[in-house]
C-alpha cells in the first residue's frame, strides 16, 4: 500500500495477502539463501520492483471491509 515492494515468506497469512511475482515476492521461511536472492533480484530489476509495488498498492486497495468480510464468511461456511 505504500509504494514499497517487499520479500516475505510463504507462510500462513502472508500467503493470503502477497501474491508471488504480483503483488511481492514469497521464499520458504527459514531459507536465507531464496531471501537473500529475491531481495538482489528486487534491487537489481527496479522495472520488477515497480511492477510489484503496483500490485502491492492495488491488492491493498482491493482489500475493503466487503470483502474481508466476505472472505471470512466463505471460510466458516
Amino acid at each position: 500500500a505504500a509504494g514499497t515492494p517487499i520479500v516475505a515468506t510463504s507462510v500462513i497469512g502472508l500467503r493470503e495477502l502477497v501474491r508471488h511475482e504480483e503483488s511481492g515476492l514469497l521464499v520458504p521461511p527459514d531459507d536465507q539463501r531464496a531471501l537473500s536472492k529475491a531481495l538482489r533480484r528486487l534491487l537489481g530489476d527496479p522495472a520488477l520492483a515497480r511492477r510489484l509495488a503496483v500490485g502491492a498498492a492495488a491488492e491493498a486497495r482491493s482489500r475493503t471491509p466487503e470483502r474481508m468480510i466476505s472472505e471470512y464468511i466463505a471460510v466458516y461456511e
